[in-house]
């Protein structure tokens, strides 16, 4: 068999980016508001189940809902080789290339940064959208188009000015309207995001080995910092990983104060942190070397069972690192769980590979790619718009709906209607991508 061209569509990446929403769009607190049914069905030993796996587990431990995160994280770098092998067959730069990923990293960043915000009045709510459209779509290519730029220094320059533009207008605003803000930090996802894009880009033309090499030493590093810290830190905590008395939740405080806000910083209770986008570079990295060589393959089915026994040793990894005194908590995504993770989700990806690249069974995954087609622009409207989506389903179906079926049935409505505009946007062949 021959290796896929460059950058052509990989099903099982795209298929997996459709689950991944799929469990996250309907409700951003809990799958499906599983946890809600099971508020509303006590006595319920299914309801109870369901509602337990589709929240974040409290501290140690892994739930179904605690995969999501690592899932877009991994998706992330495995789509980074594909993007890259894409442009440079179009004819990018390496600057050019380094540029485009600046500015993904920093829109990443800044989107995250207003979805956590208020929301006051409807130019607020448009920033975020302003923001995606703004550097989503190819804004600076057609001004550059209509200015006759043909250079790649006066490209280089537009595709600058146009993001500083953008990103500047939304940080300025978020700079004089810090009340909104509140007491923010930076564990949410997309500021995470950011902040591990661009490292791990600069990763993604070197070899594999290199590339996992980068990745253990990421992870080994983290690791001991926290140990370090434990060691020397007066009083000493029991343990290295207690949530709020650890090195990531210290460096936050001595940290997020230092930057502009209106309100002081307090300890995040879930212990999300700031230095959590550090071993997130390594799952990238994990999600680049899978993205290359299912793009590069010339033995698919080879591939996908070499991906199978990978991820194999990735969970053992994890168990044995947790048995070792290094607990698998996704919320300081130890190393243990870094492994954990990325194995068990590669080998989902395996799975998928196997189905719909090497045995060809795509038409299933359909409905999956179509809402995985414009993820950005789906999950912030998921942030900031879900009562707007609920509410005209709410009213249409009061009274038929039991009221103890309702949130479920929300989120399923919620779901089925961002698919349609997924679908609706994928039929004009209208992909907003940071």
């Amino acid at each position: 068999m021959s290796s896929r061209s460059a950058g052509s569509r990989i099903v099982a990446i795209d298929a997996l980016r459709g689950l991944v929403m799929m469990l996250l769009l309907p409700d951003l607190s809990g799958g499906f508001s599983l946890y809600r049914m099971a508020e509303l069905h006590p006595q319920g030993a299914v309801w109870q189940a369901l509602g337990r796996q589709f929240t974040h587990a409290a501290w140690a431990g892994a739930h179904v809902w605690d995969f999501v995160m690592p899932g877009f994280v991994l998706l992330v770098g495995a789509s980074m080789p594909l993007s890259v092998m894409a442009r440079r067959a179009r004819g990018d730069t390496t600057a050019q290339l380094r540029l485009h990923a600046a500015i993904r990293s920093l829109a990443l960043v800044v989107l995250g940064l207003l979805a956590t915000r208020s929301v006051p009045d409807y130019f607020e709510n448009a920033m975020p959208y302003l923001v995606i459209l703004g550097i989503g779509l190819p804004c600076s290519a057609w001004l550059g188009r209509r200015l006759g730029l043909r250079t790649v220094a006066a490209r280089l320059a537009l595709d600058a000015a146009w993001a500083a533009l953008v990103l500047g207008v939304a940080l300025g605003w978020m700079l004089t309207n810090l009340e909104g803000s509140g007491a923010y930090d930076l564990g949410q996802i997309l500021i995470l995001l950011g902040l591990a894009y661009l490292p791990a880009f600069l990763m993604v033309e070197r070899g594999s080995l290199a590339q996992a090499a980068v990745a253990v030493s990421i992870l080994a590093a983290y690791g001991g910092a926290f140990f370090i810290y434990a060691a020397t830190v007066v009083p000493p905590p029991a343990s290295p990983w207690i949530n709020g008395a650890n090195f990531a939740a210290a460096v936050d405080r001595a940290f997020l104060n230092e930057l502009p806000r209106a309100l002081p910083y307090q300890d995040e209770p879930h212990g999300y942190h700031t230095l959590q986008f550090v071993p997130l570079i390594a799952t990238m990295l994990a999600g680049m070397i899978a993205g290359r060589a299912m793009a590069l393959s010339t033995d698919r089915a080879a591939l996908a069972w070499r991906m199978a026994v990978v991820a194999a040793g990735l969970v053992a990894g994890g168990l044995v690192l947790g048995a070792l005194g290094i607990p698998v908590i996704k919320s300081l995504w130890t190393p243990s769980w870094a492994l954990l993770s990325t194995g068990l989700l590669l080998l989902v990806l395996a799975v998928l590979y196997r189905a719909c690249d090497v045995a060809g069974h795509v038409r299933w995954a359909l409905p999956f790619t179509i809402l995985g087609s414009n993820a950005v622009l789906l999950y912030m409207m998921a942030v900031h718009d879900r009562w707007r989506l609920a509410g005209p389903w709410r009213r249409l179906l009061a009274g038929v709906v039991p009221a103890d079926w309702w949130p479920l049935a929300e989120a399923l409505l919620v779901l089925a209607t961002l698919w349609l505009l997924a679908w609706l946007l994928a039929r004009r062949r209208l992909f907003i991508r940071l």
